[in-house]
């Protein structure tokens, strides 16, 4: 995989183990992480006023389990990409697009990711197919 694969894909990883480390945190200990002190202490990052503006509460279940299963796509998205170009790049795409709502550094990480999913060598490198990779040694025995 060229060099923005992996950079897309490590953008994603982060997010997406964050948003399940975070959301999980939420479940079992009652809040999200938060800065401890300075201007933002014990404040939700800026996600929580799109989350305001849909009429959810950032505190509710359902908002803390959007948080476990947009990390859970991002993860698996990367998975699937590594192994199943043709339809990883896909479930990548919407699965950066689904984690867009995570501002700030969600926005901007998948952002990013979703850039380099669109460069020429990615989308060239989704054209292939599990199917079709050799193995290093395989070759002799066709």
């Amino acid at each position: 995989m060229h060099l923005s694969g992996w950079v897309g894909s490590v953008l994603s990883s982060f997010i997406g183990t964050w948003l399940i480390f975070d959301g999980t945190r939420a479940i079992l200990l009652g809040s999200y992480v938060t800065p401890s002190s300075g201007r933002f202490a014990g404040q939700l990052g800026p996600w929580s006023h799109l989350i305001k503006a849909f009429g959810l509460d950032p505190m509710s279940m359902p908002v803390k389990l959007l948080h476990i299963i947009t990390g859970i796509a991002l993860l698996v998205a990367v998975a699937m990409l590594w192994s199943v170009p043709a339809l990883g790049w896909w479930f990548m795409l919407g699965a950066c697009i689904l984690g867009m709502w995570y501002l700030p550094w969600g926005t901007v990480f998948l952002a990013i990711a979703i850039v380099l999913l669109l460069t020429p060598s990615m989308r060239a490198y989704k054209q292939q197919t599990t199917g079709t990779k050799s193995v290093r040694g395989m070759e002799s025995l066709k």
